[in-house]
């Protein structure tokens, strides 16, 4: 069952391009906006798996805000014409979310360094920092990288009413380099990689835990307290797991961590 969030709505009354003409003040606007979002979340969130090279694609997302405001503002889908304080410049707004897609692509093609949770938070920092769109930018870039999440099956974020200062700041720190706030932001409202044992199992991972794209993800989740944890507990069991699917390497890897861990 689709979990509904609250993306935190415009906190201006806004009437230029406004499609509901009944719209006549702050707490109507919220409430339109919300019930528009709500239906994107239901589409996007609760849809069977579709693996993300299938849909993170370049009119997919323009859909995908449409879907989200489509009833509410006129340039819903459309890519921003108008110049911002932060954002890319209106034309080079395409270029970016096209580059963005091909580098989505490309971690799925050979996943080096990212876990899920850390390519779902670069691909909701990018997109706040793109802005393509007039409005409701963060609102979309939450729900694209918590659609991503969903698409493995792996739990996204239950995100609060109003932007928190502690999001600003993990916002902050991404445009210095550092990802690790807003990783950890989204674990604290309930994102999470999947554990090792779902890695095996989950049909949803079975073409990017083989070859070297298997090896590459696995290390970078023994990265995490959560996977080693899991690894000195349940071990045996998942080596085995691995051993059967002839994940042979990957095993191995496995093997060797679970010795390292154990003996400190």
């Amino acid at each position: 069952m689709v979990r509904i969030i609250n993306f935190g709505m415009t906190n201006q009354m806004e009437t230029e391009g406004l499609i509901q003409t009944w719209v006549n003040n702050l707490e109507d606007l919220v409430r339109v906006e919300s019930e528009n979002i709500m239906e994107a979340q239901r589409k996007y969130l609760r849809a069977p798996y579709k693996d993300p090279k299938k849909w993170f694609l370049v009119l997919e997302l323009k859909k995908m805000h449409k879907m989200m405001f489509g009833n509410v503002w006129d340039s819903a889908g459309k890519y921003r014409k108008t110049l911002s304080v932060d954002g890319s410049e209106p034309q080079k707004i395409a270029v970016h979310i096209a580059k963005l897609c091909l580098e989505v692509h490309s971690w799925l093609d050979d996943v080096l360094k990212y876990s899920m949770l850390q390519m779902a938070a670069v691909i909701h920092f990018r997109l706040v920092e793109i802005k393509p769109f007039e409005k409701g930018n963060r609102r979309f870039a939450r729900l694209v990288s918590d659609r991503f999440l969903s698409s493995f099956k792996c739990p996204y974020p239950v995100w609060p009413a109003e932007s928190s200062s502690i999001y600003q700041e993990a916002l902050d720190h991404a445009r210095k380099g550092n990802l690790s706030l807003l990783v950890e932001y989204m674990h604290q409202l309930g994102a999470e990689d999947p554990s090792l044992l779902e890695l095996l199992t989950n049909s949803a991972f079975s073409k990017y835990i083989k070859d070297k794209k298997g090896i590459l993800l696995v290390k970078t989740m023994l990265g995490k307290k959560k996977t080693v944890k899991e690894l000195v507990e349940n071990g045996n069991a998942i080596i085995k797991l691995a051993e059967k699917k002839k994940l042979t390497e990957i095993a191995k890897i496995l093997s060797i961590a679970k010795a390292c861990n154990e003996s400190y």
